[in-house]
C-alpha cells in the first residue's frame, strides 16, 4: 500500500493522492455531449416528426448530466482523511473516525459492461444509468467500498477511478487497507478476550465460535468449514458440501476482511490444541 509520509524533497501537497475517471471517459462524455447539441437544433429546425425533436432533446440532458457527472467526480486521500468530490457535492470523512468499512456486490454491474463491451449503443445506455443514479442516489451510488464512522455517517468510495499523474494505485485497495488499518486491533482486541465480535448478521468468538441468527459453529467444528466471496456473497459452507451454513450478501458484513482472517485464525487454533 502507499505511504503518506513525505520524502526529504516532498512537499505536504505531493503527500495528497488524486483519483478521477480516465481520460479516455472524459473524452468521450464530452464528445457525444458536444455531438448530441448541434443535432438537436438540426432535428427541431427541419421537417423532422416531433418525437425525433423530443429524443434528440432528451439524449443532449442525458449525454449533459453524464459529461457533468463523470467530470465533476473526484477523490482525494492523504493521511488524515478522505474526500470523496461528487456531482452534488463534496464528502469527507476522517480515517481516525471510521468505524466500519463495507465491500460492495460489484457482480451486478457485470452486465452493464459486458453490454458496453459489445457495443457502443449499449456503453451509452450504461452511461445514462450511471448518471442517473448518482443524482439519485448521490453519495453512495456506484460506490466498491462503503466507509462508517463512530457517528453513524457513511461515505460511497466510487468505483472505475484511476490515479492522475504516474502511478497505478488501485484506490479500493488503498481505501480498504487504510479501513482495516484503524478497525483491526479494537476488533482483535475484543476477540482476544474472549468477548464475541459481531460482523453484522455473523458474530464470532475464541468460546462460541462463528454465529449467525441462531445457529452455531463451536470453535472445534470450523475445520469443516471454509468461507469465500462468490458473487457478491459470503458464504460459510462445509468443504465438498453444497449445503452452505451461512449465505449473507457482502454488502451487509462490515469489515470482512477481518472477519476472515480471524475466522481462519480460530480454525487453526483449534488444529494446533
Amino acid at each position: 500500500m502507499r505511504s503518506f509520509e513525505s520524502g526529504p524533497e516532498e512537499s505536504p501537497q505531493s503527500r495528497q493522492l488524486v483519483f478521477r475517471r480516465s481520460r479516455a471517459d472524459r473524452v468521450f462524455v464530452t464528445v457525444l455531449a458536444a455531438a448530441a447539441l448541434p443535432l438537436t437544433v438540426v432535428v427541431f429546425l427541419s421537417d423532422m416528426p416531433t418525437f425525433l425533436g423530443w429524443l434528440s432533446m432528451a439524449m443532449l440532458v442525458i449525454f449533459g448530466i453524464g459529461a457533468y457527472v463523470v467530470w465533476k467526480v473526484e477523490v482525494r486521500v492523504d493521511e488524515d482523511q478522505i474526500e470523496v468530490r461528487r456531482s452534488l457535492g463534496t464528502f469527507r470523512m476522517f480515517w481516525h473516525e471510521v468505524d466500519a468499512y463495507y465491500d460492495t456486490d460489484q457482480s451486478r454491474h457485470l452486465g452493464f459492461v459486458v453490454l458496453g463491451a459489445v457495443a457502443a449503443f449499449f456503453a451509452v445506455i450504461h452511461l445514462a444509468v450511471e448518471s442517473v443514479r448518482i443524482l439519485a442516489v448521490g453519495n453512495l451510488s456506484g460506490a466498491v467500498i462503503v466507509l462508517e464512522d463512530v457517528h453513524g455517517r457513511r461515505l460511497g468510495v466510487p468505483g472505475q477511478l484511476v490515479q492522475s499523474g504516474k502511478g497505478g494505485e488501485s484506490l479500493a485497495a488503498l481505501v480498504r487497507a487504510q479501513a482495516i488499518r484503524r478497525v483491526e486491533s479494537n476488533l482483535r482486541a475484543l476477540f482476544d478476550s474472549g468477548v464475541p465480535v459481531p460482523f453484522g448478521p455473523f458474530s464470532i468468538g475464541r468460546v462460541d465460535g462463528l454465529t449467525k441468527g441462531g445457529k452455531v459453529l463451536r470453535p472445534e467444528e470450523l475445520a469443516g468449514y471454509s468461507m469465500r466471496l462468490a458473487r457478491g456473497t459470503v458464504t460459510v459452507s462445509r468443504k465438498g458440501s453444497v449445503k452452505r451454513f451461512a449465505a449473507v450478501p457482502v454488502d451487509k458484513v462490515p469489515n470482512r476482511a477481518v472477519l476472515s482472517e480471524l475466522f481462519e485464525e480460530l480454525k487453526e487454533s483449534v488444529v494446533v490444541t
